[in-house]
């Protein structure tokens, strides 16, 4: 991921490090960040925001670091239970903010968390529908994908959100719906929900705030049949 600073320059996110380039893509600055946890994770992605200290704060699949101006890592945050994110924000109220695509950990719900400034966990919710195959494991999965506050204060969320299929008992990956939720910031309860897609494999990657008409258009994800499983 790649976002561009205040500065005029870029900020680079790639797994496990940092890259600060200027506004000519000369290189000001690396800095390596080590996350990495016993137990591999595929999900979540490298993810960077600039915060309103002049900082970032970058994410992955193994936990999250919050980097000074100058590269240095002032604080990270690294728990098993707590993992797989793919994107972040600095809300309003001084709040961090992340989202998870998390397959099988807490019954593969699709997560958002609060952290405070200083790297400590407020709250953790998830949202998703949640049933068990017979041999005991995880049948749906919920991913969220990217988040924003809304002009309100609230959150704004989208991913995918399983479907399900009436031919299999277990529906897993692949019968997904794009969907994006409106989560109250402080409260962590849903606010509305909405579904869009079919019988195909539907999902939302990204969200981005319109600035002349306060609305939030979303770029969609794959859509393709479904695979049986």
């Amino acid at each position: 991921q790649a976002k561009q600073t205040n500065d005029c320059g870029y900020i680079v996110a790639y797994w496990g490090g940092l890259t600060k380039l200027d506004e000519r893509g000369g290189t000001k600055w690396e800095t390596k960040i080590t996350l990495k946890q016993a137990k591999h994770s595929n999900l979540g992605k490298p993810s960077v925001i600039q915060t309103r200290d002049g900082g970032y704060l970058y994410s992955d699949n193994d936990g999250i670091a919050k980097v000074g101006s100058n590269g240095e890592i002032e604080w990270t945050y690294i728990n098993k239970d707590n993992r797989d994110f793919e994107d972040a924000i600095e809300h309003s109220n001084g709040y961090f903010y992340l989202v998870s695509d998390d397959l099988a950990s807490h019954k593969a719900r699709a997560k958002v968390y609060k952290f405070n400034a200083n790297g400590k966990k407020i709250w953790r919710k998830g949202f998703g529908t949640y049933a068990k195959s017979k041999l005991g494991f995880a049948c749906h999965r919920e991913k969220f994908k990217s988040i924003l506050e809304t002009s309100d204060g609230e959150l704004i969320i989208v991913g995918g959100k399983s479907h399900g299929n009436k031919q299999f008992s277990c529906t897993f990956e692949f019968y997904d719906d794009a969907w994006i939720i409106k989560v109250d910031a402080d409260a962590r309860v849903k606010i509305w929900e909405y579904p869009y897609g079919g019988r195909n494999y539907e999902h939302f990657e990204d969200i981005v705030k319109n600035p002349n008409y306060g609305c939030f258009p979303v770029r969609a994800g794959t859509s393709k049949k479904n695979h049986s499983r």
